[in-house]
């Protein structure tokens, strides 16, 4: 028997699905916990049990000295930690985020309070800061500083707390940083957005010793990273950094730890607090969108920085700055992160012969998690938090507080307890006894293969950043406004217990539940609009859907293929923003690799695939691959005179297929006047032989529901084989009165069996229908570099 449990289980002894790929252990390594009578785990002994505050209405809790906090949408209540006794309860309706310790047995909370306002508006704004003594209830100072940023429907950060002074969000859009004096309340200077922020709005992200300010002007792309002493409201450094997105946190203050996509590659990033200067990542990249992943700091535990995903955690090290290799992402792989004491703390349920069994909590070490310590088993499953040496579990009508032992004291557990915090939950489901010669194993499948090769062919840069954790990439400035996004899923069936069916029944479900939905996996490429054809000898089964888009503008291949139990789907895009006047794809080469990547995904199995080789459709390219920017200068300087076109011809392009130029004024955001030209002379595609001019046919069709939003839409004559043009107005920095400027915008494309023209005009100060008649007669000079 023993109390301390090295467990090496695989952190990556992962699941049914697998979001980009999976990693490795012996198969059958990991198996459902048996939870037997004779393997039980003794309860955690009970503290206490309250009825002062509503289990269901807990937003978060807090241990402050001899008390704990608990949070909820309309109060804050503070409990006696040792006997659960209400000791003083905030006069408020209303609180938003969650009280901010101030380090000397105080906290700061936003509330809303009592009389101050009327109805749901009461609860759902917070237009107070108050400063409470935590032991006592005794409020130093309350104060009215009108409406700050935050909620009461979730746990956020609404503000935060320096030495000196505190730091607020203006609830307003686009709005800055409110700044007040900790010891009294009373105000101090704030901190304002650049410009009038109608548009482009700046980002703040702040502790209570820094605040960093994303600069964004309204015109342009000239970003700048500012960095703030939080208690002097001083201003450290101010670097410009083109293409800058500043997500919502400060990860560390000392080393400073910043969340930052740089040219659309997000990490967290050591920074130079002298100078801005981006020193090394410290985390695989996260998709690019500040607000698809919901992280938040959770603080360090010596040199690990921990980010919290909810019901997970991840952990990233500073020793040595490990250039990507987090310490854990995404723990625990099945049951719930309850928060930190003397390390991680999970919990996570038995299985018992294919029933739930007992709900057992765990600590792990944060620098390594496979080092855990069995603390033991609670009743209760919803559970509101860890508070100090408690855990709060949320009963029918009570909070009930469970103590937890101290490091090193866990109770004796039988040593062969197989605790399954590693194991993704679909693998409790599997019957063990019934994989047949030839399955692939979760754990035979190697995570994510893919070469630096194919992801060039695809279009990716910046190849020496970490990968992501997951098979997902996505650029979105490269160039700005053109966005490219791949995602590989591998899904490895397993015989499901009960069913009778095996591992290959199940990834066959898999895949047809899949194809339902549709192959292809962006908005511009509606699965219902692009048709999925069947690849004939590839795998076990195939599918494929192919978008060759009209100016080669954006491009799609989505691939669907079964071999045996393992399943891969793999889409691909690129797109260029409807308002955006640069960027081009080059569709025959991202076919190319996106069946590269298929292949190495699937020998990341120890699967091989056999290409199909169908007749392919001569189709011609482009003649003499034009310079556009020569061609039509002169035509577009009547447009945006003095603007020299970018030539967009793509590197890679053997074939001689694309070719486009564009005038642009400047800016990050689409907010300029601008002109592109581009020419595509579709190829035929070498997986389905569908001709070049099908695949024209195709884009044309589903382009035009992307576009069906328009004001106007309709048929140019005389013009190739078909052609339209829609126009559309567009208001861009709806700030003061008088700020907002209104833009005219038209796009032409046409058809001429393979070839597709497409022109993008926008400006202000012309009306629609002359942009829309400048914009025909471009695409009219663009054809003819093509001849007859």
């Amino acid at each position: 028997m023993i109390g301390r449990l090295k467990l090496w289980a695989a952190l990556t002894a992962l699941a049914i699905l697998l979001t980009g790929c999976t990693g490795g252990e012996e198969p059958g390594a990991s198996s459902p916990a048996r939870a037997t009578e004779a393997a039980r785990v003794p309860e955690l002994p009970e503290a206490w049990t309250s009825t002062a505050v509503d289990p269901y209405r807990i937003r978060s809790v807090l241990a402050v000295g001899d008390v704990v906090l608990v949070s909820t949408d309309r109060t804050v209540v503070a409990l006696d930690a040792a006997t659960g006794e209400r000791q003083w309860r905030l006069p408020s309706v209303g609180v938003c985020g969650r009280p901010e310790p101030t380090g000397d047995g105080r906290v700061v909370v936003a509330l809303s309070p009592r009389g101050e306002a009327k109805g749901r508006q009461r609860r759902a704004e917070c237009t107070t800061l108050a400063l409470v003594d935590a032991g006592s209830g005794k409020v130093a100072w309350q104060r009215n500083v009108g409406s700050i940023w935050g909620n009461t429907d979730g746990e956020q950060h609404a503000i935060a707390v320096g030495r000196r002074a505190i730091t607020a969000r203006e609830d307003t859009v686009c709005g800055g940083l409110r700044r007040f004096d900790l010891r009294t309340g009373r105000p101090l200077p704030s901190l304002a957005p650049v410009g009038n922020d109608g548009y482009a709005c700046d980002s703040w992200a702040f502790d209570g010793r820094w605040i960093a300010q994303e600069e964004t002007p309204d015109f342009g792309d000239a970003d700048v990273l500012t960095l703030y002493d939080a208690d002097s409201g001083r201003r450290v450094f101010s670097r410009p950094f083109p293409d800058l997105a500043l997500g919502e946190h400060i990860y560390s203050a000392d080393p400073l730890v910043l969340d930052i996509s740089d040219h659309g590659h997000r990490l967290l990033w050591t920074v130079d607090p002298t100078n801005g200067k981006l020193l090394e990542p410290i985390s695989e990249q996260w998709t690019d969108n500040r607000f698809d992943t919901d992280t938040a700091p959770l603080g360090m535990d010596g040199d690990t920085v921990l980010v919290d995903h909810g019901s997970q955690v991840s952990g990233y090290s500073l020793a040595g700055l490990s250039g990507g290799t987090p310490v854990t992402t995404a723990f625990p792989a099945n049951g719930q992160f309850l928060g930190t004491g003397d390390g991680l703390i999970a919990a996570t349920q038995l299985v018992d012969d294919g029933a739930l069994g007992q709900m057992v909590l765990t600590r792990h070490a944060a620098d390594d998690v496979a080092d855990v310590e069995v603390l033991g088993a609670t009743e209760g499953r919803t559970f509101a938090g860890v508070a100090g040496d408690l855990v709060l579990v949320q009963a029918q009508e009570e909070l009930v507080a469970h103590a937890l032992p101290a490091p090193g004291a866990g109770p004796d557990v039988p040593e062969d307890l197989d605790i399954p915090w590693d194991v993704e939950p679909a693998l409790q489901g599997y019957d063990e006894s019934r994989w047949e010669d030839g399955d692939v194993r979760p754990g035979d499948v190697e995570d994510c293969r893919l070469s630096d090769a194919t992801l060039r062919t695809l279009g990716f840069h910046r190849l020496d950043l970490p990968r992501p954790a997951r098979c997902e990439w996505v650029e979105t400035v490269e160039p700005h406004g053109t966005r490219r996004e791949l995602s590989i899923t591998t899904i490895v069936g397993g015989p499901l217990a009960g069913d009778g069916g095996n591992a290959t029944d199940e990834a066959r479900e898999r895949l047809a539940s899949i194809h339902r939905n549709g192959v292809a996996g962006s908005a511009i490429f509606d699965p219902l609009a692009t048709k999925a054809v069947r690849l004939p000898g590839v795998g076990d089964e195939a599918w494929l859907v192919h978008g060759a888009g009209l100016g080669a503008r954006d491009t799609n291949v989505g691939l669907l293929v079964r071999v045996r139990n393992v399943v891969v789907h793999l889409t691909m895009q690129q797109t260029t923003e409807s308002y955006e006047t640069s960027g081009l794809a080059t569709p025959y080469a991202i076919e190319e690799g996106a069946w590269a990547a298929l292949e190495e995904t699937f020998e990341g199995a120890g699967l091989t695939l056999t290409r199909p080789t169908p007749d392919v459709p001569d189709v011609p390219a482009l003649k003499r691959r034009p310079d556009l920017c020569r061609l039509l200068g002169p035509s577009v300087a009547g447009l945006v005179p003095g603007v020299a076109g970018k030539d967009l011809r793509p590197k890679g392009d053997a074939e001689r297929r694309v070719a486009g130029c564009a005038w642009n004024t400047g800016g990050a955001d689409g907010n300029h006047d601008g002109v592109q030209v581009s020419l595509h002379a579709t190829a035929s595609s070498t997986l389905t032989g569908t001709s070049g001019v099908g695949l024209a046919r195709r884009a044309w069709t589903y382009t035009a529901k992307a576009l069906d939003d328009a004001d106007d839409n309709r048929t140019v004559d005389g013009l190739g084989e078909r052609a339209r043009v829609v126009g559309w107005d567009a208001t861009w920095l709806q700030g003061r009165v008088g700020d907002a400027k209104k833009w005219q915008a038209a796009r032409v494309d046409v058809r001429r069996r393979n070839l597709t023209v497409t022109v993008v005009v926008q400006l202000h100060g012309l009306s629609t229908d002359t942009l829309e008649e400048r914009a025909i007669a471009l695409a009219r000079d663009a054809l003819a570099t093509q001849g007859g």
